[in-house]
């Protein structure tokens, strides 16, 4: 399994929540299924069925962006990109309240 291999590698693998995935296609955060399937085919021209094909299909697109292998096409895009690229929070900094 090549996730697998990458994860031994101890390479940096930013994580894309669903939200910010349908934002870089639609520039919407929260939309249909059948949306992402028109959009999929209208920026990329790929034709597919399948909600999880085509997911898959924008998620390689958002690592094509990343990597600066292909060019982003408005600021909607410029801003997942930017999200997508900080560093990730560290678990367990929340602030604890004081107890009254």
């Amino acid at each position: 399994m090549v996730g697998g291999d990458v994860l031994e590698c101890d390479v940096g693998l930013p994580e894309c929540p669903a939200n910010q995935a349908k934002k870089f296609l639609t520039g919407k955060g929260n939309c249909d299924k059948n949306l992402i399937l028109l959009k999929v085919f209208q920026k990329y021209g790929i034709e597919c069925e399948d909600d999880n094909v085509a997911d898959a299909i924008n998620l390689n697109m958002i690592g094509r962006a990343l990597l600066g292998w292909t060019p982003v096409s408005n600021d909607m895009q410029r801003a997942v990109l930017a999200d997508l690229s900080k560093p990730p929070k560290a678990k367990g900094t929340r602030k604890k309240s004081k107890a009254a």
